[in-house]
């Protein structure tokens, strides 16, 4: 008999990250003008025709789902997104004022990690963007001194 064993990770979502969507989850709405790009962000580079379809959706569908915020160290009251930064931009050019978000208590480790996770996940990722993950984890991990074989 064969058992399988399902990894945790990548892969698996970025439920695998947040828990288990089966538990209730805080949704709540922020004005787009307290919410900022993360600065960790590997992908910089956001496709126009792309983004302009997602900004038609938004338009006749609403953001469906919400994006993933913390909260900013260093501006009380303010945001900087954890996941979901093409839904913020699209929602900005549809003229939303709020997005529904998730607000979590994450440090820039598990940011990053969320950031890499959601764009290695994207279809459309180029081999430069597909590297900005990789740089960004290392930049990252000589921030926090962190050596090659720790886990993130």
């Amino acid at each position: 008999m064969n058992t399988i064993k399902f990894k945790k990770g990548l892969g698996r979502g970025l439920s695998s990250l947040i828990g288990d969507t089966k538990s209730k989850t805080n949704i709540t709405k922020l004005a787009i003008n307290d919410i900022k790009g993360n600065r960790l962000q590997p992908r910089k580079v956001f496709n126009k025709g792309s983004l302009e379809e997602l900004t038609n959706s938004i338009k006749e569908n609403g953001v469906i789902q919400p994006i993933i915020v913390r909260s900013d160290k260093s501006l009380e009251g303010k945001f900087e997104i954890v996941a979901g930064e093409r839904r913020w931009l699209a929602s900005q050019n549809a003229g939303l004022n709020e997005i529904p978000v998730i607000i979590l208590d994450i440090d820039d480790e598990k940011s990053l990690e969320f950031a890499i996770v959601e764009n290695v996940q994207r279809q459309d990722l180029n081999a430069i963007p597909c590297s900005s993950p990789v740089n960004a984890l290392n930049s990252l991990t000589e921030k926090i001194n962190l050596s090659p074989s720790s886990n993130l």
